[in-house]
């Protein structure tokens, strides 16, 4: 009689697990047959039978979704019942998918996510406080989703993040001390963004960061001497963002960096020769800022520079010996106060530029010789953020030179 009875209860303990993976099943086929009546082309329809095999969704061994991909899939509206799978779900991207309006609450009830990617969308309003909610986040990107208002305080409290990504977005007010909460990061991406005041304390305690764009942008003050700390940077992009003072010493300490690009900022002061410690340096890009004094020397031992960009500030004297740049595909140095030196001599140029690539203005002599580079003895009027512009040659060359640093940093 005991054994009958046992065997009764592991039976009974069967039929409720059973059911339980019946359910979730069920939530995960129900979930899939709402998101077809969203998809505007309906050949993009998911095989409700076969939903785990196809590009679009990915399941665990027990046919439980637990990634969605959805790239520029577009659909009529968020499907709501992805709430019938947060239990399982931990990947989810619709990027580009035409979604409109506020970010749904149901995004924030999906606390097993680790991976939140609506990239490229057109929503409205801000973000929520709620999104505190989604402690298991390692990957947020939200870029171009017209999102507007602050960044929420609590979005600091996602300890795990390693990639933040919102660029390109309507945020406003300042940048949070609270971002040092963020410590894991990797890659912070806050461009084209509207933040004001000055950069916190706080962003210079993120000693993991390796990329970090905070190009165009209106913050107000200088770069602090703590950037020192971000020694593992490989990228640091601060183009347009109204930063002002001169460039402090403990940037030159950031000796693994690849890419720098501080142009069109009101930067002032004189290029350090501790310039030269960064021979990683495979962009420099100092254009469009107020330095003054003498071009180092130094600038001569970065020998893996694709790119050199010092156009539009007020150096003079002498243009220093650059031809230990071999990787050297485009230079353009000019100064709106001063003539400058540069000798008649292609042995004192990259052997890798011309005179397509390559300029220096105004300057004291012109060199009828010359097919490095381009020598121009034409004065430059002062330049605003209107009239900048990129030939589409450079344009290239520095998109050459981004995914070359791409896959370098992937492979590192």
């Amino acid at each position: 009689m005991k054994a009958i009875n046992n065997l009764l209860v592991v039976a009974i303990i069967i039929v409720e697990v059973s059911a339980m993976f019946s359910v979730e099943l069920n939530n995960s086929l129900e979930f899939v047959v709402e998101l077809n009546k969203l998809f505007i082309d309906s050949d993009k329809k998911i095989d409700s039978d076969n939903y785990c095999k196809g590009e679009m969704m990915f399941c665990d061994d027990k046919g439980q979704i637990i990634s969605i991909a959805l790239y520029n899939t577009s659909l009529s509206a968020f499907p709501v019942g992805i709430a019938l799978i947060k239990d399982t779900l931990e990947s989810l991207v619709m990027t580009y998918a035409g979604l409109k309006g506020d970010i749904p609450s149901e995004i924030y009830e999906l606390t097993n996510l680790e991976d939140l990617n609506l990239q490229g969308n057109n929503f409205s309003g801000s973000l929520s406080g709620d999104i505190k909610n989604l402690t298991n986040l390692y990957r947020l990107d939200l870029t171009g989703s017209s999102l507007s208002g602050s960044i929420p305080d609590s979005l600091y409290s996602l300890n795990k993040l390693i990639h933040l990504k919102l660029g390109g977005n309507k945020f406003s007010g300042s940048l949070s001390d609270n971002i040092k909460n963020l410590n894991e990061l990797w890659s912070l991406d806050l461009s084209d963004l509207n933040l004001s005041g000055s950069i916190p304390d706080g962003l210079y305690k993120l000693n993991g960061l390796s990329y970090m764009n905070l190009q165009r942008n209106k913050f107000s003050g200088g770069l602090s001497d703590d950037i020192k700390n971000l020694k593992d940077l490989l990228t640091l992009n601060l183009a347009n963002s109204n930063i002002s003072g001169e460039i402090p010493d403990g940037l030159y300490s950031l000796t693994r960096l690849k890419y720098l690009d501080l142009m069109n900022n009101n930067i002032n002061g004189s290029l350090s020769s501790k310039i030269g410690k960064l021979t990683k340096l495979s962009t420099l890009n100092l254009g469009f800022n107020q330095l003054s004094g003498t071009i180092p020397n130094e600038i001569g031992n970065l020998v893996n520079l694709r790119v050199l960009d010092m156009r539009e500030n007020q150096f003079e004297g002498n243009i220093p010996d650059l031809s230990r740049l071999k990787k050297l595909m485009s230079m353009n140095i000019s100064s709106t106060k001063h003539i400058l030196n540069a000798k008649c001599g292609n042995e004192m140029l990259s052997q890798s530029t011309n005179k397509d690539n390559c300029l220096i203005r105004p300057v004291s002599k012109l060199c009828n010789n010359m097919i490095r580079c381009e020598y121009s003895d034409r004065p430059i009027s002062k330049s605003s953020v209107d009239s900048m512009f990129y030939t589409y040659g450079l344009r290239m060359i520095v998109m050459v030179v981004l995914c070359i640093g791409g896959i370098e940093m992937m492979s590192n």
